[in-house]
């Protein structure tokens, strides 16, 4: 049986993440300082976060630069943690997108994402 970033993410990785999400934060959190450091040196309107997890450098971003973020996720539970702990507007949408062969793949539905506004 083969597993998937998305079966993986939604099951027992995503929630083992959002159990240790304050750990987590603080082992990353010099790596959000020097995306904020490098973003501010550019002072986007926007910024993307794939892979954002529990939203830590989505908001990190949000609130140093006052720029539209959005945060892109497979997990859900991930997803879920930043919908909580935002600071601004976050929204959840499901990507519709359907593939060369007109069918939307489990990947596709399960791509959640997260918007923070300082």
């Amino acid at each position: 049986m083969e597993i998937t970033q998305a079966t993986l993410w939604n099951g027992g990785a995503g929630n083992a993440w959002v159990e240790q999400r304050e750990l987590l934060d603080a082992l990353f959190r010099p790596f959000a300082d020097l995306l904020v450091e490098a973003a501010a040196d550019e002072r986007p309107n926007a910024v993307l976060d794939v892979g954002c997890g529990t939203g830590g450098v989505t908001r990190a971003i949000a609130g140093a630069l006052g720029s539209r973020c959005v945060g892109v996720d497979l997990s859900e539970p991930m997803i879920e943690v930043a919908r909580r702990r935002r600071s601004g507007r976050v929204s959840r949408r499901a990507s519709s997108a359907p593939t060369r062969s007109g069918t939307r793949s489990s990947r596709e539905r399960s791509t959640w994402s997260c918007r923070a506004s300082a």
